[in-house]
């Protein structure tokens, strides 16, 4: 601990980067995540650092059914269940570019330009 003015200010300041949370809220997913650091970078703004915000946790809403509408205030009721990613962010056979959370993180460090 010292006082402000003995801090030095992290390097990572100056750096742009990107919170998923205002694009996707919940609904974050690999392919929405390369699509946004492409568009972000084509128009002349690369972000450094990537904040994936909610949706990549598995997670329970016992109030939702698959397939309806979210009953306002429900959303609320979503819980954690699990610290491992849900299956938007591991392969299990599907089309998804990845196999887990590491290994998307780790490509787009060395695919994307993001620290």
């Amino acid at each position: 601990f010292c006082h402000l003015e003995n801090k030095e200010i992290p390097v990572h300041l100056d750096w742009f980067g990107w919170c998923t949370w205002d694009a996707f809220y919940t609904q974050v997913n690999p392919k929405g995540i390369k699509e946004g650091i492409q568009s972000l970078s084509s128009g002349g703004f690369t972000p450094k650092f990537i904040i994936v915000d909610d949706g990549w946790q598995e997670t329970l809403n016992e109030f939702h059914k698959e397939g309806e509408p979210i009953i306002e205030g429900t959303q609320f009721a979503t819980r954690l269940i699990d610290i491992n990613e849900n299956v938007k962010f591991r392969s299990a056979g599907s089309n998804n570019s990845c196999i887990n959370l590491h290994d998307f993180v780790h490509s787009i460090k060395q695919n994307l330009s993001v620290k």
